[in-house]
This record gives structure tokens, C-alpha cells and sequence, in this order.
């Protein structure tokens, strides 16, 4: 197995990012989540609704997808028509292994569907699509901290943790977050670490050297069995001049056909 295949885009509309200036971005995004993948050489797609965008019914959308081998789609358990879209898009693109939960920090709380829905939209998801199919659940690193042993429950209803840093400035607590996430219950977890090309936390750019420090680190990790994956985020940023995507392009470039010896959780 080559490293692209353990590799995902985080796949968003186009402009998504942009959306009302609040994160400090310039420039105008056109780069579809297809055209992303292509472009990174990406094996893997997380579909990620935001602002309720993609629209169902889906169809259309995972047509576009097909080629690829792995993709993952959202759902919003407090919305259960996101559940049964999901549910039935699956059943004709076998490419969709999975949904995935989203999972939010503002001033320091944690905010995430009520845990009985998360259970609820499990038990469904499994019922229909099959044990096979992953629960994702996706984290930032200041919930965990947050939370900590309150977060087991979440972690127990994942299949794939899927975890990113908020900025660069946390970039050399990746090893403690891995720490905490094995802590409160996710040691047996398959996890998969997201990537910023931007700095979303102090809405400034991420320097090319601390997104190649990260991508080194997942690299490092997966090799090991320490994570499952990693996710490059995104084709929102992929197509406005910013000098940390052109450094995943190349990095991807140098890394993305190495062999995995490795197989992780």
C-alpha cells in the first residue's frame, strides 16, 4: 500500500472558506473537491457538508467520485434526512465507506450533537450499510484537551477519530494530543490527522516549514501503525496562492507512491 492511499482530501464547495471573510482569506477559490483530489494525487475523499452544501439529493455529487477508492460523506444526526441520504447513496457508489460527524470548539467548549443521537445515527448507519461501514467523528485538539475524560463516550462511538490541530501554534503538541487520545479511549481507534493549509486559529497564514513538520510527523506516524491516515485540508485553499499548499503539492510529490509496510488498526 502506497502512502497516497492512506491519504484524504477534506472536500468542501468551492468558496466554503471564504464564506463572509471570517477567516481571513483572499483570493477567490474555484477548485472543485474532485479537481483537489486530482491535483494531490489524493486516493481518498471526506465530502464535508458546510453551510448546507452539497444540496440532496446526492446523486450527481458521488457520480463524481467514483474513481476514487475511499470516500466518506456528512451527516448531521440532529438532521436524520442527512442519515437516510447517506444511507441511500451508498448502496449504489460502493466507493462510500463511511460518514462522518462534525465536531466544533468555540471559547473553549466543546459543542457536538447530543451523544444518544451520535448512538442513534450509528445504530442506523450500521443497520442498513453494514458493520463494515466507519463512524467518523471528527475533533480538534483544544476539545480533548477540554473534555478530557469526558470525551471517551465520543471516541467509543467512532470507528476512525478524525483529528485536527486548530494552528500552527499547537503543532508541537502533537505528540501529547496522540498521548491524550490514546488516554481517553481511543488507543484501538483507527485515527486519521488532518493537515491546515492556513491557520485557522489565529487566521493567518501556515508557514510551508510547519505544514511540512506535520505532514512529516503523520508520515512518521503511519509508518509506525501509531495512525491510519491523514487528511490535507483543502481544495478551498488549494487555488489561492498560499505557499503551504504548493508545499503539500511537492511533499505529496516526493511521498505519496513510498510503500506502507505497516498495516495500522
Amino acid at each position: 500500500m502506497k502512502l497516497r492511499e492512506k491519504t484524504w482530501l477534506w472536500g468542501l464547495n468551492p468558496g466554503a472558506d471564504h464564506y463572509g471573510d471570517e477567516n481571513g482569506l483572499v483570493g477567490y477559490n474555484r477548485m472543485t473537491p474532485f479537481e483537489g483530489a486530482y491535483y494531490f494525487g489524493t486516493k481518498n475523499l471526506i465530502r464535508a457538508e458546510r453551510f448546507g452544501f452539497p444540496k440532496a439529493p446526492l446523486d450527481g455529487e458521488a457520480e463524481r467520485f467514483d474513481s476514487l477508492d475511499k470516500t466518506v460523506w456528512t451527516v448531521d444526526p440532529t438532521r436524520p434526512e442527512t442519515i437516510d441520504e447517506v444511507i441511500r447513496i451508498a448502496k449504489y457508489h460502493k466507493n462510500i465507506k463511511g460518514a462522518i460527524i462534525h465536531t466544533d470548539v468555540e471559547m473553549y467548549e466543546f459543542l457536538a450533537p447530543d451523544i444518544d443521537l451520535i448512538a442513534e445515527a450509528r445504530r442506523k448507519l450500521k443497520e442498513a450499510l453494514g458493520n463494515d461501514f466507519e463512524i467518523w467523528i471528527q475533533f480538534y485538539g483544544i476539545a480533548v484537551e477540554v473534555r478530557k475524560a469526558s470525551i471517551t463516550p465520543y471516541f467509543e462511538l467512532a470507528d476512525v477519530i478524525c483529528f485536527f490541530n486548530r494552528g500552527a501554534l499547537e503543532i508541537h503538541e502533537l505528540d501529547n494530543h496522540l498521548a491524550s487520545i490514546y488516554q481517553y479511549g481511543g488507543k484501538d481507534k483507527k485515527i486519521v490527522w488532518g493537515a491546515y493549509f492556513w491557520d485557522f486559529k489565529r487566521k493567518t497564514i501556515m508557514s510551508p516549514a510547519s505544514l511540512r513538520c506535520c505532514l512529516d510527523k503523520y508520515r512518521e506516524w503511519i509508518k509506525a501503525g501509531s495512525i491510519d491516515g491523514m487528511v490535507l485540508y483543502s481544495n478551498t485553499l488549494a487555488d489561492i496562492n498560499l505557499a503551504a499548499s504548493y508545499e503539500a503539492k511537492k511533499w505529496m510529490e516526493e511521498h505519496g507512491d513510498e510503500e506502507i509496510e505497516v498495516e495500522t488498526k
